[in-house]
């Protein structure tokens, strides 16, 4: 009913004037025309027009003594109707019409000293009705109802000077009930209930206030409980637990003010335990563990403030050691060790805010050396680096400056013969001579020149064969 600010502020623009008799004057106010006739005293009387900036009529109406009187129309830019309604003495008195663009009626009632009053109905631009319901001095009082575009009831309930209360229902679009409660002064309150579309109970609320206090339970699909829990003030409080479909418990919390506090459980969708741990102003503090399915440690950590402290230990599903090493507000420190699955050590070394530092080692399943290298305090991988076969024989030697490869590098086959060697500069770029090497024999291959950006191959008797060009760009896949 409000949807149409109507003429009084456009009615009364000022702007710049010239007569063209007595009284009767057009006036321009930027792109909006108007005219009209001014009485004796200089106030607008009699009939006045007012245009759009296309020419077409915008408002037209008449004033007595510089007021509103009778019956006013307002347009669209197109021409078609926008509002029709009828002013005593400046203010609006009697029946209202207001319409959508395309014609159809948007609003309908009645005003009585500029207020609404009586019935009022609101419609679609498809001409469905879109809420009815009964005004006084402006405030909706009584039942008022409201529909979805389709038709099917959105919502009915009782209206008391501007406010909700009562018993109120809502709907789905598909004319199931979606949930009904009571208000009390615009605040729900006492128990609300939810449901599906298809019909099925889906949550029930407690409300004080329009904040929740009380039982809180919401149901899964099959009808069994989903989330269970109470509120009080608007805040979870208590015990809350979760569960599945099934009716297996997959979590129980518990609050204090809102916040997770005390102890903490989650479980598999089979039951089966998958991490216990107590909360503190919803940080995990304390031990916490986790675990796998078959019910093996899966991890064990302690926390304070929601930040990981002290020993931080891993397994694997078969219960092996899997890491372990200590952790310092939530960052790796000192040194760290991790071991393959059938418990041997998998690699070690230490590690500072969460990198790794220092001289790093790792091993095969079998217990043979796999690789050991440097850090420096960066993170980044320096000096020598050394790459070992499973048998034991070196596999790969080579040089780090700030993480890049650099200066001489060496590739070896497990028979312990030289497979490729070159060197690198700065940033991985490969330069001078590249030579590779056949594995079984360890004749000469090939040779890649980054001077002239050549490569020569050899054949078996170690002669030249044929030369391409190389890509001094290359991604070194080394």
């Amino acid at each position: 009913m409000k949807n149409i600010t109507l003429f009084l502020l456009l009615l009364n623009l000022s702007g710049s004037m010239y007569a063209q008799s007595e009284h009767k004057v057009i006036v321009e106010s930027d792109s909006l025309k108007k005219q009209g006739s001014l009485d004796k005293n200089g106030l607008k009387t009699g009939k006045w027009v007012y245009y759009h900036d296309n020419g077409n009529v915008k408002y037209v109406g008449r004033y007595k003594k510089g007021e509103l009187q009778g019956e006013w129309k307002g347009f669209y830019r197109n021409g078609n109707t926008q509002i029709i309604s009828t002013y005593k003495k400046g203010k609006r008195d009697g029946r209202s019409k207001e319409f959508h663009r395309n014609g159809q009626l948007l609003a309908t009632g009645k005003y009585k000293d500029d207020q609404e009053t009586g019935q009022w109905r609101s419609y679609y631009e498809n001409g469905q009705l879109s809420k009815i319901g009964n005004l006084i001095n402006g405030k909706a009082i009584g039942e008022w109802k409201y529909y979805y575009e389709n038709g099917h009831s959105e919502a009915v309930g009782m209206i008391h000077h501007g406010v909700k209360t009562g018993e109120w229902k809502f709907y789905h679009e598909n004319g199931q009930l979606r949930s009904t409660g009571e208000y009390k002064m615009a605040a729900k309150t006492g128990e609300w209930k939810w449901y599906t579309e298809d019909g099925a109970l889906q949550g029930i609320r407690n409300y004080l206030n329009n904040k929740e206090d009380g039982l809180y339970i919401y149901y899964n699909s099959n009808g069994s409980p989903s989330v269970t829990g109470n509120s009080s003030n608007g805040e979870k409080i208590g015990e809350w637990k979760w569960y599945t479909e099934d009716g297996e418990i997959k979590a129980i919390k518990n609050f204090a003010a809102n916040k997770e506090n005390g102890l903490l459980m989650e479980y598999y969708d089979n039951g089966q335990l998958r991490c216990v741990g107590e909360m503190k102003d919803s940080l995990k503090t304390g031990e916490w563990k986790w675990y796998y399915h078959n019910k093996n440690l899966m991890n064990l950590a302690h926390y304070k403030a929601g930040k990981l402290f002290g020993e931080w230990n891993f397994y694997y599903e078969n219960g092996q050691l899997e890491a372990t090493g200590i952790m310092d507000n939530g960052v790796k420190i000192g040194e760290w060790k991790y071991y393959h699955e059938n418990g041997l050590l998998k690699n070690q070394g230490t590690t500072k805010e969460n990198k790794s530092v220092g001289k790093w080692l790792w091993y095969y399943e079998n217990g043979q050396l796999q690789a050991e290298g440097n850090y420096d305090n960066n993170g980044q991988q320096i000096d020598q680096w050394k790459w070992y076969h499973n048998n034991g024989q070196i596999e790969i030697t080579g040089q780090y400056a700030n993480g890049d490869k650099t200066d001489q590098w060496n590739w070896y086959g497990k028979n312990g013969k030289l497979l490729k060697t070159g060197r690198y500069t700065r940033g991985k770029k490969k330069a001078g001579k590249w030579r590779v090497y056949r594995i079984e024999t360890g004749q000469l291959k090939s040779i890649d020149n980054y001077k002239t950006n050549k490569r020569t191959y050899y054949n078996e008797k170690g002669e030249p064969e044929n030369t391409i060009n190389i890509d001094p760009f290359e991604e070194d896949g080394s």
